[in-house]
């Protein structure tokens, strides 16, 4: 089954395609008077960055526009970086920030950092403690929740005893919990100030990212015994399973919410979505879905197959962990069409 109904669509580059969409969408852009993005580095323009006061930190972590920004502009509106966390400037509409956890680190909301809750309540803050129910509210979070929780049991692959592995399993169990428990505490926030268009994304598969592959050589090499290489092998299959674990705790979450609150929120498969266009790699003209153009972990090394740098022809993936800009187009696409038919 193609991924796209045609080539044409599959094509698409991003000015045609704002400009396609916003045909179609016209009549329904108008539902919604702004947007506003909540989540981390998937959808980051430019927070992190400025929060950093750190030039050499890009301001998108993919070689060009994120989905966000092209759902935005074919809705209607512009998605700029919140800056939430710099008093005394106008803020914009995305939240987004890299590194940013849906739990909140130390617990206490009132303490300022990258996550969730702060971005929350830095828009809140920012509109007077209302979310208009003409604007729509977007949650794309729980991929560095994922990460720390699959941390834990890369580090468990090499505990010494049984109990220790079982004690990482189940840190790593309750990291998701949690994590999925505070998404919908935020999404709950935001209802009780007034918002009746959420948008919730769920977390795409980690273990297809090169830096799941990554760890996994990583444990092997520290490994001492056969059993701990043959637990480290199946790294990757660990990160897809929590990932998979993480959106299930989600989706139970927000039906229960829209039983509970009466908001129908609008749900994106994202995990679905980049499965697909993995699986469908030939038909989107990927010829590189393992390694990234770029590695970052180490400082900046671009890989001798990205020959084209930045433009990252055929590549899935622009680094260990976030996609390429023709990736964000094809989630873009996916998106507005889950918002039109909704």
């Amino acid at each position: 089954m193609k991924y796209f109904e045609t080539q044409k669509i599959r094509n698409l580059k991003v000015a045609a395609l704002v400009a396609a969409m916003g045909l179609s969408l016209g009549a329904n852009a108008a539902e919604f008077s702004n947007g506003y993005v909540f989540g981390d580095s998937l959808m980051d323009t430019g927070n992190v960055q400025a929060f950093a006061g750190d030039p050499t930190i890009p301001e998108r972590f993919s070689n060009g526009p994120v989905a966000a920004e092209i759902v935005a502009a074919g809705l209607g509106y512009s998605l700029t970086p919140s800056l939430h966390l710099i008093p005394g400037i106008p803020h914009g509409n995305n939240y987004s920030t890299a590194t940013a956890t849906a739990v909140d680190a130390d617990g206490d909301e009132s303490t300022l950092d990258l996550n969730l809750p702060t971005q929350i309540n830095s828009y809140l803050f920012d509109h007077g403690g209302q979310a208009s129910p003409e604007d729509l509210f977007s949650f794309v979070i729980g991929a560095t929740d994922i990460g720390n929780a699959f941390n834990i049991r890369a580090a468990g692959v090499l505990a010494e005893t049984k109990e220790e592995r079982k004690a990482a399993v189940h840190t790593a169990k309750n990291m998701l919990k949690a994590a999925a428990e505070a998404e919908a505490a935020q999404i709950r926030k935001l209802i009780a100030a007034g918002a009746q268009h959420i948008m919730v994304i769920n977390a795409a598969d980690y273990g297809t990212t090169p830096l799941a592959d990554i760890v996994k050589a990583q444990t092997q090499a520290l490994a001492t015994t056969a059993k701990q290489e043959k637990r480290a092998n199946r790294l990757p299959e660990v990160a897809t399973r929590l990932s998979v674990k993480f959106n299930k705790l989600l989706a139970r979450k927000v039906a229960k919410i829209e039983r509970e609150t009466g908001v129908d929120i609008i749900e994106f498969d994202l995990f679905s979505s980049f499965a697909n266009q993995i699986d469908s790699a030939d038909d989107l003209g990927y010829t590189n879905i393992d390694t990234p153009c770029i590695y970052t972990l180490a400082g900046l090394v671009i890989n001798p197959e990205c020959v084209d740098f930045p433009a990252a022809s055929g590549f899935l993936y622009w680094d260990e962990h976030h996609p390429t800009s023709t990736v964000h187009q094809n989630i873009a696409i996916e998106t507005l069409d889950t918002i039109l038919n909704h």
